[in-house]
């Protein structure tokens, strides 16, 4: 079972983030779902940790995420050459 994989987007134009950052992280991955249960934004922090690097860690771990779902299908492609050794 896979995970939602959560997205950073734009507030829809109907939204006022009240003088925030406009762009929040969807938790579910549906940017649609502007539930306050599904959104993190820029009014979730206080002092300890700056939004906009909240975001850049958040974009970081999806290409990690990314990049290990790549050299996974790699691996199951060209097989795994420790697998079944002689131990």
């Amino acid at each position: 079972m896979n995970e939602p994989s959560p997205v950073i987007a734009e507030l829809p134009p109907h939204i006022d983030p009240t003088g925030q950052s406009r762009f929040v992280l969807f938790l579910d991955g549906d940017t649609n779902n502007t539930d306050q249960d599904n959104l993190i934004e820029e009014g979730y922090f206080d002092n300890c940790y700056a939004f906009e690097q909240f975001l850049e860690d958040v974009q970081h771990r999806r290409a990690l995420l990314d990049r290990v779902a790549a050299l996974e299908a790699t691996l199951a492609r060209i097989g795994n050459p420790t697998a079944g050794g002689t131990g």
